[in-house]
């Protein structure tokens, strides 16, 4: 039994919760909260990143979380905050299909990803995979 702070684990943990970021990102008609989203899933990759460096001692990895954290966690969602207020936008267009349709398709092609990733066979480390 693994624990939770066993690097497939968290990873496997962290991809997931990035995954229902993504969805939870398409649920809003405005685009502050798109911007937040992103900033969670940067952090969510940097954390992924930092756990692979750690796990695996290749810790050259830690410079591609740091830069990961400081610019997509930090500096383009504050330029896009920037944009969207200097230009005004308040909410995007009407979609082209409704949001119970784009959920299904999104969790659709989530569920095709997985079982077409799923038997690739990767050589080397096991961390890979995850």
């Amino acid at each position: 039994m693994s624990s939770l702070f066993d690097p497939k684990t968290a990873i496997d943990a962290l991809s997931a919760l990035f995954v229902v970021t993504t969805l939870v990102m398409m649920t809003h008609k405005s685009l502050t909260p798109a911007i937040r989203m992103y900033a969670i899933q940067s952090a969510i990759l940097s954390l992924i990143a930092t756990i692979v460096a750690i796990a695996t001692s290749e810790y050259h990895l830690l410079f591609i979380a740091a830069v990961t954290l400081g610019l997509k966690t930090f500096g383009i969602p504050k330029l896009l905050d920037y944009v969207v207020e200097s230009i005004k936008i308040k909410r995007e267009g009407e979609p082209y299909i409704n949001l119970s349709l784009a959920l299904a398709i999104a969790g659709a092609l989530v569920l095709f990803a997985y079982f077409i990733v799923r038997p690739i066979k990767i050589p080397g480390e096991l961390l890979a995979k995850h």
